[in-house]
């Protein structure tokens, strides 16, 4: 019921355009270290490639974002593996953070809506939610300058967090 509550709390400072997001420079692997170690007390996420790099993004929000995604990870694929990469792209001067799980992915006629405000995708079932974790990761990333894509991965769902790289 927290993590809900975390949601709904969040969204509404979403609608009012209220979340603070103060970008700065960020080593964005140690950031991403930092929340995976904190998320996974079971061991199943793993950390995969982790390149180097210093982002502009708000640290407290990344951490938020990417605890969503592996919160979903953990509702809609239970038991299953995720793994945590981040990778640099120097030419988009770009910084990827890639969260897969072996779930059952999205529907694909659910993807283009999946990360927009109350929108619960056809295979949800019972799982709890309200529409709205994809839609706060989405939200406070692109207040950082970035975006969020996501991918049916055969098996599981791959998102994928795209920010600048600190100039």
């Amino acid at each position: 019921m927290t993590s809900l509550t975390d949601d709904l709390f969040l969204h509404a400072l979403a609608d009012l355009d209220r979340i603070q997001v103060r970008c700065e420079e960020a080593p964005i692997a140690r950031v991403m270290a930092r929340v995976v170690a904190d998320f996974d007390a079971d061991g199943r996420v793993t950390l995969g490639r982790l390149d180097e790099a210093q982002a502009s993004c708000d640290p407290k929000r990344l951490e938020q974002a990417i605890g969503n995604l592996l919160a979903n990870a953990a509702k809609y694929a239970p038991g299953a593996d995720v793994e945590v990469e981040g990778v640099l792209d120097t030419a988009a001067r770009a910084y990827r953070v890639r969260v897969r799980d072996r779930g059952p992915g999205i529907p694909p006629e659910d993807l283009p809506f999946v990360a927009d405000r109350f929108y619960r995708g056809s295979n949800a079932g019972d799982a709890p939610g309200a529409g709205l974790g994809l839609f706060i990761v989405r939200y406070l990333v692109e207040q950082m300058g970035g975006g969020l894509s996501l991918e049916n991965a055969e098996p599981g769902l791959a998102a994928v967090l795209e920010l600048p790289l600190a100039s």
